[in-house]
């Protein structure tokens, strides 16, 4: 199909002006309703529900070790905040995304993602990532899931290169992301 033959098909000419033939407009209209509909970000965690507070155990920055034997073992330090998030039947680590905070702060904060994986010996481990709901602590503006898997994709490989490597060559997977929400809290 030559470029001739497009022109031909789409655009008729009368007199000095070019007017658009009726199928090149519902092309148009198609494609621009779609995409529309594919821009759309997911919508956000409610404002009115952000009341999870988390409390820091890990400052970014601070050394990881692990015993293996008889010898300390270290790795690169933590890159984000790590803190226990507890609900009434269950404490889950989460991943706070955000400046460096002190160890032993509580702060309130925003669910983003879940990452899934297994850790030696076979054990599934999930570790929520999330973002603090005080904008001055923020890194980044993202709050929702497609915000950190897509917009800040350098975050996510960040997460889950630190999380699948701290423990060495010991088998480590990754099982994949799912978002989350203050309602997935609220029922721990």
């Amino acid at each position: 199909m030559s470029y001739r033959y497009i022109q031909r098909m789409f655009f008729r000419r009368e007199f000095t002006r070019m007017t658009i033939s009726p199928e090149l407009f519902y092309i148009t209209a198609l494609f621009t309703a779609v995409l529309s509909l594919l821009s759309c970000n997911e919508p956000k965690n409610p404002k009115n529900a952000q009341d999870l507070n988390l409390k820091v155990t890990y400052s970014s920055g601070d050394d990881f070790f692990y015993q293996d034997g008889d010898s300390v073992r270290y790795f690169a330090p933590y890159p984000f905040n790590v803190g226990i998030f507890q609900g009434e039947s269950q404490e889950v680590e989460v991943m706070l995304i955000a400046k460096r905070i002190n160890a032993g702060s509580s702060v309130e904060f925003i669910p983003v993602a879940k990452m899934s994986m297994i850790e030696p010996p076979s054990v599934q481990k999930d570790i929520f990532v999330a973002i603090p709901k005080n904008r001055d602590l923020r890194i980044s503006d993202g709050e929702s899931f497609y915000d950190f898997t897509v917009n800040q994709f350098s975050y996510k490989q960040l997460v889950e290169f630190w999380y699948s490597n701290r423990y060495g060559l010991q088998g480590t997977s990754l099982e994949g992301w799912s978002p989350t929400s203050v309602e997935f809290f609220k029922a721990l």
